[in-house]
């Protein structure tokens, strides 16, 4: 889609997960930066005069630094006060870009917002789902001893299991995604590494008629498409 754009409007905001992603990656490439800075301290009152242009010199790197930090923490907080306040309006179809949604894009962000920061209790995260459904707690703890190597695979798991959930808050954000995905090779493989292994050991949980290869290659495609890094969640709009 973006390819062929040539309208810069459509640009400037993409959609909320891309827009999280990336604040989120500048701000850790903007940290590193200034760990960098203030590794290594700085005698200041034995120091030369050309040490000290050098000093205000990093001093005004740390400002600058600083400031880009804060007004990367304004636009998150600005981004979560707008997801929170439109998390009742449903786009029609999956991709949730303002290129495919250019009118609904341009209408939220026109949304006033309070001066208080909101905490958009929409996200979907693997420990929200894990406590919402014990049972299927209990078996990804048997099954997957060490959760944050294969956090990935479990995450698709469990978006499968939520996804059969007929009271499941996030129905109308599957229902969205739903378009057929491409079952490649790799997604065979994958399922044929965790069934029936899995699913002999808890038959309840993993019921063999949900975790298809299909309902794998959706889970798949949600998580590389919908999903933050850290903290690694889905965001559904």
């Amino acid at each position: 889609m973006y390819a062929q754009c040539s309208d810069r409007r459509l640009l400037d905001f993409v959609g909320f997960r891309n827009e999280l992603a990336m604040l989120d990656t500048f701000t850790k490439l903007f940290h590193f930066r200034l760990a960098k800075l203030q590794a290594n301290p700085v005698n200041r009152e034995s120091a030369t005069q050309w040490q000290k242009y050098a000093i205000m010199y990093r001093d005004g790197q740390e400002d600058v630094i600083n400031h880009v930090l804060a007004i990367l923490d304004k636009r998150r907080h600005q981004t979560l006060q707008v997801m929170e306040a439109n998390k009742s309006v449903e786009l029609p179809q999956a991709p949730f870009l303002s290129i495919a949604h250019p009118d609904y894009y341009a209408r939220i962000w026109s949304t006033p917002t309070s001066d208080f920061t909101l905490l958009f209790n929409g996200m979907i995260a693997l420990e929200g789902l894990l406590s919402r459904h014990p049972a299927l707690e209990e078996a990804v703890a048997g099954c997957f001893p060490d959760l944050e190597e294969e956090q990935d695979i479990v995450m698709m798991l469990a978006l499968i299991y939520e996804r059969s959930s007929p009271e499941s808050p996030w129905r109308a954000f599957f229902e969205r995604t739903s378009g057929a995905a491409m079952v490649d090779p790799e997604i065979e493989e994958l399922h044929s590494s965790l069934f029936p292994a899995i699913s002999d050991g808890f038959p309840k949980v993993f019921r063999l008629d949900v975790f298809t290869t299909e309902a794998l290659a959706w889970a798949d495609k949600v998580v590389n498409t919908f999903s933050l890094d850290d903290p690694f969640m889905i965001v559904p709009m």
